[in-house]
C-alpha cells in the first residue's frame, strides 16, 4: 500500500464512524471498470483507490463526472492562453468553484491562488503540488487543508484534526 492508500483508508474509517459525515466528506470505493482514454494515468491511479472524494470545501471529481468537468480547462485556456494549452491539462477537482488542474505530462497540480477573486480574473496560475498524491496528502486530506479552505469550524477540518492530520 502507498501513503495515499493508507491515508484514504484512515479517513474513510473515520467518516464511517459518524452518522453526519455525508454532509462534509465522503470517499467512495475505487473504480473497477474501464474508463475513457482521456483520463491521465496519474489520476486514474487515484480513481482506482477512490472514485473521487468530497473533502469539505475540496472536491476531487469521480468518473465519469470528471469528464464533464473539463470545461474548466477550456475556460482556463481562454483566460490564460500563455499558461494553459488545453490538451496539456486535466481538471481533477475544485475548491468551491476554483479548479485544480493536473498537467498531463508532469503530473503536477496547479491552481489559481488568489483567494476572494474569481479564478478567471486571478493574476496568478501556480504549481501547488508535484503530484496528485502530494495534493491529496497535503491539501485535501492533510496539514495544508486550511490554506485552501478558510472555514476554521468546518467538520472536515475537525475530522483531520481528530486524526492528527492537521494542527
Amino acid at each position: 500500500m502507498t501513503a495515499l492508500d493508507d491515508r484514504i483508508a484512515v479517513v474513510r474509517a473515520a467518516l464511517r464512524e459518524r452518522d453526519d459525515s455525508a454532509r462534509y466528506g465522503s470517499i467512495p470505493p475505487g473504480l473497477t471498470g474501464e474508463v475513457g482514454p482521456d483520463v491521465p494515468e496519474s489520476y486514474l491511479d487515484f480513481l482506482r483507490v477512490a472514485n473521487g472524494a468530497y473533502c469539505g470545501a475540496i472536491v476531487l471529481f469521480g468518473y465519469p463526472t470528471v469528464s464533464d468537468m473539463q470545461y474548466y480547462v477550456e475556460t482556463a485556456a481562454e483566460y490564460y492562453p500563455d499558461e494553459v494549452d488545453a490538451p496539456d491539462w486535466y481538471c481533477v477537482g475544485t475548491v468551491v468553484d476554483d479548479p485544480y488542474l493536473l498537467h498531463r505530462r508532469t503530473g503536477e497540480v496547479w491552481h489559481f491562488p488568489d483567494i476572494g477573486v474569481p479564478w478567471t480574473f486571478a493574476g496568478r496560475f501556480e504549481r501547488l503540488a508535484e503530484s496528485i498524491d502530494e495534493f491529496i496528502l497535503r491539501y485535501a486530506m492533510g496539514d495544508q487543508y486550511s490554506t485552501k479552505a478558510s472555514w476554521e469550524a468546518s467538520p472536515w477540518l475537525a475530522t483531520l484534526r481528530r486524526l492528527d492530520l492537521h494542527d
